[in-house]
Order: C-alpha cells, then structure tokens, then sequence
C-alpha cells in the first residue's frame, strides 16, 4: 500500500551531499512520514527565505523499495536498548536530541551487534525521535546515490503553500489553548478496513472544515486549510479512517503577543497535521506526547494550536479542543 513520504528542501540548495555530514541512518537521502517535519527542515535549509523553502512529497509503496530494514517493526532494534548496558538511558539521551551524533553512533553499534550489512539494504526507516513520526534513508552505495534515489526525486511534487499570508485581524480575540471547537458530524459512515475513497474521504473533510469555519472566520485561510487536508493529508486521512480510526485535526497558527489599539492580535496559520487514534483523547494524547518540532512562530508572535475530531466510522458525537 503507497504511504506519503516529504522532503524539505531550499530550492536551489544547498542539499546533503553523498558521503558528506553524518546522519542517523547512515548516509542516504531523507524523507520524513510528517509534512510539518519536512516543513521545519526547508526552514533550517533556507532560514529566513520562505520563498526558497519547499516541501516535497511522493507516493512510495515498501513492498516495491526493495530490501528495506525498518527499526520501527524490527524487534532487534528494541531489544538492543534492553540488552544494551544502559540501553533505556541511551534511548532517552536519542529522544531528546541533545547529542547530535547520538542516533548515528548507536545505529552503527546496532549493525555491529547483530552483524547487520548496511549495504545490503535499500532503504532503512527508523523513528524520528525528537521531531516525531519516522524517517526514511534512501541508502547511497558507495558514497553514491542509486537509481532508487534518482527514481523517488523524479516523481517529487512539490507540496508547499509558498509564502506566508499577510496577517488577519479577526473579529474576536483569540481563545486560548484547548477551547471547545463546533462539533463535527453527520459524515457518510466508513467500512472499517477499507481505504476510503477519494470522494468520501472529501465528504469527512468538508464536515470538519464547517467545525472550524466559524471559529477561523477568514475564508482564505480556511481554503488554505482545505487545500492541505484534501491534497497533503488525505491520503492519511482515507487510511486512518479506513483502518477504523478516528482522526484528530490540528491546526497550527501564529498571533501577535501584543494586542493593537483596539485590543486586536493578528493571526496566520503556520501548518495542519493529522493524528489517528481510536478516541479523541488517544489521539491527542499521542500527538501532545511525541517528541517533535513544527514550524515555529516570528518574532514578536506567539503559537498556538486548535484541535478537530472526525470520529472512527464518520459518524456519532464529535468534539475539539
């Protein structure tokens, strides 16, 4: 089954060059499993240039990569940090990204211990621990890039909403974290195990957009947030929903830390994420516990994040925060 992968560039480079700056897997090109991680690296790699930060995504089935090695799903990888002398200190120490060449080092450690060639694989995945969700290496051999590599960027589209909008003043000042959005309901019902279609998957868009319609109050960024759930995320949405999960909606914005003369503070939205869970509370409760970065505020804004609730099956109560 095709999964979502992203990459975040700076048009016209610089990129990692093969055999160049260590990373976490080795060496290879990156991809990301979450469109706000690949968001934050377009920004370290152009920092201050929005209009030379893209974001890329591509459609990639695992079964067709060929020999893949996913740390997610591999049970040496999590029996290591148990057999390993201070193994859950080491984990830790990884998830907190303090030490750069800390994932590295333990994954050449990892190959070494359980006598892994690295360059019998073409691609390894492993957990994003500090920004959440996983990472992809397109493994180069020989310091080279292989046909995999050039294939996969071949079939890149590019997926940014391009530069920020101008700041808008809505009418009521802005609620703070958690507040209760408008219920989200009335969707068609989903067969559970199925991945839904394209239309339907539309259908549970289009209701959880008229929970956030009156809140947001600002059509343009309510098409923003339209066109990111029905083009970025929708293919996570329609497998999220289909594995008989429910799906939290995030939206991430920015508003100015000081009011102006009229006790106004202006607001952009920084992204939209998604996160499956079975409850609304499970869901959440993953997504406020991973360890990650999302595109932060400008100076002088502060960020914040309202939350939607489409429930498994499409149907029944619904909530938000």
């Amino acid at each position: 089954m095709a999964e979502t992968w992203f990459r975040g560039e700076a048009i016209g480079g610089p990129v990692s060059r093969p055999g160049g700056d260590p990373h976490d897997l080795g060496d290879g090109m990156y991809l990301t499993d979450r469109y706000a991680v690949a968001d934050w690296y377009a920004a370290t790699r152009a920092p201050g240039q929005k209009q030379r930060q893209q974001v890329l995504a591509v459609e990639l089935d695992l079964a067709r990569l060929g020999k893949v090695l996913d740390l997610r799903t591999d049970q040496r990888w999590s029996e290591y940090f148990r057999v390993t002398p201070m193994g859950g200190r080491l984990l830790e120490l990884m998830k907190t990204g303090q030490l750069n060449e800390i994932y590295g080092r333990t994954f050449n450690t990892f190959l070494e211990t359980y006598k892994i060639d690295r360059n019998q694989y073409d691609v390894i995945i492993g957990p994003e621990y500090v920004r959440g969700g996983s990472q992809m290496c397109i493994v180069h051999k020989n310091g080279q890039p292989t046909q995999l590599t050039a294939s996969v960027r071949a079939s890149f589209k590019v997926v940014s909403p391009g530069p920020p909008l101008p700041p808008v003043q809505p009418k009521d000042s802005i609620p703070t974290l958690n507040t209760q959005l408008p219920p989200m309901g009335g969707a068609p019902k989903t067969v559970f195990g199925k991945v839904l279609s394209n239309r339907d998957a539309a259908m549970l868009i289009g209701q959880a957009l008229g929970g956030f319609a009156q809140w947001l109050g600002d059509k343009v960024i309510e098409s923003k947030v339209q066109r990111e759930l029905e083009t970025t995320h929708l293919p996570a949405i329609r497998n999220i929903m289909g594995r008989g999960d429910g799906v939290l909606i995030i939206l991430h914005f920015q508003e100015w830390k000081m009011p102006d003369n009229n006790g106004m503070r202006a607001r952009t939205l920084l992204g939209v994420s998604v996160m499956g869970g079975k409850t609304q509370d499970d869901a959440l409760r993953q997504w406020t516990s991973a360890g990650r970065i999302t595109a932060g505020p400008a100076e002088g804004w502060r960020s914040f994040e309202r939350y939607g609730w489409i429930p498994p099956g499409g149907g029944g109560n619904n909530g938000g925060g």
